[in-house]
């Protein structure tokens, strides 16, 4: 009996001796070889651009841990409780590995992310009126529409582009999901513009199904009044639009017809049925022609004459749309148009392609 119960002390014994063996063994947190989480900024970097990298871990005290960065396997930063640190990614396509190693005593833990930078162009015009050749871009007034188009460069590792339309949009205006718009492959959207004075942050993203590659591209997109220039309407040559009247002008002919050209107006034309022209002339109103509202006629007869010619433009179906000018012309007979000033292109909407 007595044999009996010394060998029962002796298993107990090494049991309690054990234990705690195995405790120790085990707060080494299985599975936290995984349980450092970066965050990458900005969220969506672009070609051989610095990213700012900060580790996070709910499991590990990572201010006490030993901790190491590497990029592509090259040690990038080390040292205690060095949670953040800085790395250039590669150009556009290029895959950029990044680990992060964390150690105290004997618990470790890591993580790793994945840095492709990518690039998405995003395009707008309006449906706003330019005239023919116009090198500008159609800016947006009240009541236009705009037209976007996202083009993204998604570079695999091979050099080759992901397909647009296998890629994923998500479209917003000033953070708000505008779901009409989103989905795969709709790269492209048409949206109502910018309300009277007021400007719209337009954001596009962009990702392929498994999240592979991702980016975003904003713009901002003020809503402008529409500009009225003034054009000689020439028998032979048609509108000069490479020389808009100034605010002062001088015209070597006593009689001269005269266009108005509404840039950035919601019509389709300068004689747009929609679009109301209110002539005065020396402060009388003059009868808009029914069939080109948009010209006037100034004769002066045999003799020099100034005229101060006063436009006003509406819209019939758009009643925040309004824009006015005035011109002093003088016509002169036999004026010598060299030494004249027939309208600078510096105030020429043609020319200076907004």
């Amino acid at each position: 009996m007595a044999d009996s119960l010394k060998g029962l002390s002796f298993v107990f014994f090494l049991s309690l001796f054990l234990y705690p063996a195995l405790l120790h063994a085990q707060f080494g947190l299985p599975g936290a070889e995984n349980t450092i989480s970066i965050t990458v900024t900005p969220q969506y970097p672009a070609p051989s651009s610095s990213v700012h990298l900060k580790a996070e871990s709910n499991l590990l005290d990572l201010s006490r841990a030993l901790i190491t960065w590497s990029s592509n396997g090259k040690t990038i930063a080390s040292g205690d409780g060095t949670t953040e640190t800085d790395v250039t990614v590669g150009a556009l396509g290029q895959q950029t590995s990044i680990t992060i190693t964390a150690a105290i005593d004997s618990t470790r833990a890591s993580g790793a992310a994945v840095v492709i930078p990518t690039q998405i162009d995003l395009l707008y015009e309006s449906n706003s009126y330019t005239p023919p050749f116009y090198r500008g871009r159609a800016l947006p007034s009240a009541g236009t529409m705009l037209r976007l188009q996202a083009i993204p460069r998604f570079t695999k590792g091979d050099g080759s582009l992901v397909p647009a339309a296998s890629i994923i949009y998500i479209w917003k205006r000033n953070g708000e999901l505008i779901q009409a718009a989103s989905g795969l492959g709709r790269s492209a959207a048409l949206l109502p513009g910018p309300t009277l004075f007021a400007t719209d942050t337009i954001v596009v993203e962009a990702h392929t199904s498994d999240n592979t590659y991702s980016g975003s591209a904003s713009l901002r997109i003020p809503s402008v009044e529409p500009v009225i220039a003034l054009y000689l309407d020439s028998a032979l040559f048609g509108i000069l639009y490479h020389q808009a009247l100034s605010v002062r002008t001088f015209v070597p002919n006593t009689e001269m017809t005269f266009v108005a050209v509404p840039y950035f107006a919601q019509a389709y034309s300068p004689d747009d049925q929609n679009l109301q022209y209110e002539w005065h002339v020396n402060s009388q109103k003059i009868s808009a022609d029914a069939t080109r509202p948009s010209a006037i006629t100034l004769s002066a007869g045999s003799s020099d004459g100034t005229a101060i010619v006063e436009l006003s433009l509406t819209h019939a179906a758009n009643y925040l749309m309004s824009s006015n000018s005035t011109w002093n012309i003088s016509l002169k007979s036999g004026f010598d148009q060299a030494s004249g000033s027939n309208g600078s292109a510096t105030n020429n909407p043609f020319e200076q392609g907004f």
